[in-house]
């Protein structure tokens, strides 16, 4: 309106004026958004689950404590009574309930996982996996590529740990970096596929992206300005 009524030619041409900030970088969705694309590419199918559990599900991957269990005040049935503290049991159902139309199953999620610490209530962001299909060595691969492309020449180590009671124990274990466990991964424990009904040979691996930040950031490409005479 304000071009219509003075003519355009008569508007004074003038940059506007702002106070701009450069915004930070969040390294947490770098590192999901990096993941989501890296696993995707290798033919892992990407899954969304409730947050919710209970402790009827929290005891199929050996969870009986629920001291420190996040409890939903109010839920609306029994199925969604805590939050959860680990992926598994979701993407676990997942491969239950589509296991009958398919024998090879590959799922990963992102997703937050929630523990009562005092009065307050503590988050972390996890990538976990669960698959039917690939080898121990298949899956290892998936893990340490993403690593590398990630986390640069950071020091990191692989051992056998049985660190989860939902793994089990002669076929399971660790990627530590800089000497801090990161990523657990392994073969499901029998007892815990049994509950779930799902094959005794299914893998599993879970990492949590708040470890990895600062290996992270040191690993990022910086860019120099280009020299005068270059």
């Amino acid at each position: 309106e304000i071009g219509r009524v003075y003519w355009y030619d008569s508007i004074e041409e003038k940059a506007p004026k702002s106070i701009l900030t450069i915004g930070r970088s969040d390294s947490i969705l770098s590192l999901q958004s990096i993941a989501i694309h890296h696993f995707s590419t290798r033919w892992w199918d990407e899954v969304y689950n409730y947050s919710f559990t209970n402790e009827v599900l929290d005891a199929k991957v050996w969870y009986h404590d629920q001291d420190d269990a996040v409890i939903v005040k109010n839920a609306f049935n029994q199925e969604y009574t805590h939050m959860r503290r680990s992926l598994l049991p979701r993407l676990a159902l997942n491969i239950s309930e589509n296991i009958k139309y398919r024998k090879n199953l590959t799922f990963f999620e992102v997703g937050k996982c929630s523990w009562k610490k005092w009065n307050s209530v503590e988050e972390t962001k996890f990538i976990a996996g669960i698959s039917t299909e690939y080898s121990l060595e298949k899956m290892r691969d998936d893990i340490e590529s993403y690593l590398t492309h990630t986390m640069g020449n950071s020091c990191i180590e692989v051992k056998q740990e049985w660190a989860l009671p939902f793994l089990h124990p002669n076929a399971c274990g660790i990627y530590t970096l800089n000497g801090v466990s990161v990523w657990h991964f392994g073969r499901i424990h029998p007892v815990t596929a049994t509950e779930f009904d799902i094959p005794e040979d299914t893998l599993y691996f879970e990492l949590a992206l708040e470890p990895l930040v600062d290996a992270y950031n040191e690993s990022e490409i910086v860019f120099r300005e280009i020299g005068k005479y270059q």
